[in-house]
């Protein structure tokens, strides 16, 4: 029997993401277990993934919804003119064989609060409408839910049928992670002389992953200690807003927009504590990374990893609704406390105990085996 051929498909692949990250290194473990991968994308940034061949298809819309529509229409006319035995989406479309759910329910966020004026907008119902070719009961597509707690929202907004999911451990990859002899050393150079603490934010969508939060955070500590302590912005994003923002708080000296940088495990290993107070995030990869590598966390419950933090008492937690002075207190506390210590090492050895690296083999043995269902049914 010839190889499985298999499309990986995403609207937009942006190397620097993490659910990127992980859609090559998924379709690397299924390479090698013979599989045919191709990726098939609306448009690139960055580079792609060694080895693999990359389809580009044309797609042109003035927004961002017109542009999601429009891939959806290429990708339909590309599959009725190639064959593949699974299709695996990343991004929502209907006929899709498996799908990645790297997104929280967006029917679900659309029911709270403001955000419920919102579904009536063009560009939500376009993305409602992708999200209900997928979840909706009686489709075909096989889920895999990186985020487990997700699973009750899909249930409940649409009553997806719970055998079509495949629960997926964290994926941590702990090869990117080792401890680098540039750790010590970058920690000297991103201090200043009168200043003694390092808190990071990971983040490639700013405001989704509250850039501004931790600004705030930052300019709120008591007079010594924000004189103290200097935050870095990991990862590329538009910084000019934040930069206007820290400059109104008086924090503009004290804030580095690092932008995209390889060596993310030095950063992690030089900091002192991680903030992570998103307003969305699926999975949150940088809290167990930082756990990983012995920083502090301190986040908000939006984070689907946050209960990871609380299991290993690693750091804390912020309740659900957020509120800033809540964080900005505990950031204060937690950067003056030496239980800081203990928690780095809670963390490591949380990670050391728990299978937190499962999700590629998980998900490419599920990807293989719906590929065999596809072509029997054939």
């Amino acid at each position: 029997m010839s190889a499985p051929r298999l499309a990986f498909v995403v609207a937009v692949y942006a190397d620097y993401g993490g659910m990127q990250r992980n859609l090559a290194r998924i379709a690397a473990h299924c390479r090698r277990q013979g599989a045919v991968v191709t990726l098939i994308t609306g448009a690139v940034r960055g580079g792609t993934p060694d080895g693999m061949p990359v389809i580009v298809l044309p797609v042109r819309a003035l927004t961002n919804h017109g542009r999601n529509a429009a891939f959806a229409a290429a990708m339909t006319r590309h599959l009725a003119a190639h064959r593949y035995d699974c299709v695996v989406g990343f991004t929502k479309l209907p006929g899709l064989d498996v799908y990645y759910a790297a997104d929280p329910c967006l029917a679900a966020r659309t029911r709270q609060g403001y955000r419920r004026l919102l579904q009536w907008t063009p560009r939500m119902r376009g993305l409602l409408t992708q999200e209900h070719a997928v979840f909706a009961p009686g489709q075909a597509t096989r889920i895999l839910l990186p985020a487990p707690g997700q699973r009750d929202a899909y249930v409940a907004h649409y009553g997806t049928e719970t055998h079509r999911f495949t629960l997926l451990p964290p994926g941590l990859d702990t090869a990117r992670l080792a401890p680098t002899a540039s750790a010590v050393q970058l920690r000297r150079r991103l201090l200043r002389p009168h200043e003694h603490y390092l808190l990071l934010t990971v983040a490639t969508a700013f405001h989704t992953k509250g850039v501004d939060r931790s600004i705030r955070a930052l300019a709120a500590l008591p007079a010594v200690l924000r004189a103290q302590t200097r935050l870095i912005v990991l990862g590329p994003g538009r910084v000019g807003r934040y930069r206007r923002l820290a400059g109104r708080l008086g924090v503009a000296q004290a804030v580095d927009f690092v932008g995209r940088e390889e060596d993310v495990a030095a950063y992690y290993h030089a900091a002192d504590l991680l903030s992570h107070p998103a307003r969305v995030e699926n999975t949150g990869t940088p809290l167990l990374e930082a756990m990983y590598c012995g920083l502090p966390v301190l986040a908000s419950a939006e984070c689907g990893y946050a209960p990871h933090v609380m299991a290993a008492q690693a750091g804390g937690i912020t309740a659900v609704p957020f509120h800033q002075a809540t964080f900005n207190r505990l950031c204060a506390q937690s950067l003056a406390a030496d239980r800081r210590l203990t928690w780095g090492g809670n963390g490591r050895r949380y990670c050391n105990e728990n299978e937190l690296q499962g999700l590629v083999a998980c998900a490419a043995d599920a990807i293989l085996a719906q590929a065999s269902e596809c072509r029997h049914a054939a």
